[in-house]
């Protein structure tokens, strides 16, 4: 008789609960117009709200947010 590893017989399962999922981020801009495409020129403000989701602790100076243009 031999004793089954709760590691190797459930891999999946551990994988589930050991996994870390990617945050949930939500940019909301002031002044959006809705079914329009907005724009922005270098050195113009952009207000808004910007809120990050995680499912475990995460340090604050772990987090970037970058406003990039083409």
């Amino acid at each position: 008789m031999s004793a089954t590893s709760i590691i190797s017989s459930g891999s999946e399962t551990l994988d589930a609960w050991t996994r870390r999922s990617p945050p949930k981020i939500r940019i909301d801009l002031s002044g959006q117009k809705p079914g329009l495409v907005n724009s922005y020129t270098t050195a113009e403000s952009i207000d808004g709200t910007a809120t990050i989701t995680v499912e475990q602790e995460t340090r604050f100076d772990g987090i970037e947010i970058i406003f990039e243009g083409t």
